[in-house]
């Protein structure tokens, strides 16, 4: 690169969400028999404030954009509360479970599709794994994505344990 250039940063691309919940074939059976699938208020109003402080800490979080009340729905609760819609922003959407839906129905090759595209698109290429210690041989690239993600996952528990002041004896 010489000093006339410009290094070009990869455009943030987020996928958004919303919390009304379903009944889908992925979550059957995690509503209770008496859940209603509805979210009141009061408990969007926590899930945007506690998502965006969280986030102030550095620890890393989907992002609440907009929170929507829905005027003509409600829901019982300890009383009849109003309903409202939380819609949340990330990178990807991709969890640990994304991975365990389909390696418990035992399906290799999607799984292997998941995790090409986590590398491609999640990660931005083969790059920027992590490279293999110094006394191992060649390790392969779903390998070193995993490793990626348990690096990723311990220091997100990390900072959440530092923020809630947890003393643990392991």
């Amino acid at each position: 690169m010489n000093s006339n250039s410009k290094a070009v940063a990869k455009p943030l691309t987020l996928d958004l969400r919303t919390s009304l919940r379903k009944n889908t074939p992925e979550k059957k059976g995690t509503l209770t028999d008496d859940s209603d699938g509805n979210a009141v208020l009061r408990s969007s109003i926590r899930e945007f404030l506690v998502s965006e402080h969280l986030h102030a800490l550095g620890i890393p979080t989907t992002r609440a954009l907009a929170l929507t009340v829905l005027p003509h729905r409600f829901a019982i609760r300890e009383s009849i509360e109003p309903c409202a819609i939380v819609c949340r922003m990330a990178e990807s959407w991709i969890r640990i479970g994304t991975f365990d839906l389909f390696r418990n129905r035992g399906d290799r090759e999607t799984t292997r599709k998941l995790a090409e595209y986590c590398i491609r698109h999640v990660f931005g290429g083969e790059q920027n794994l992590p490279v293999p210690r110094q006394d191992e041989k060649e390790v392969n690239r779903f390998e070193r994505l995993y490793r990626e993600i348990c690096v990723r996952n311990a220091r997100t528990v990390a900072k959440w344990l530092d923020a809630l002041r947890c003393d643990v004896d392991w």
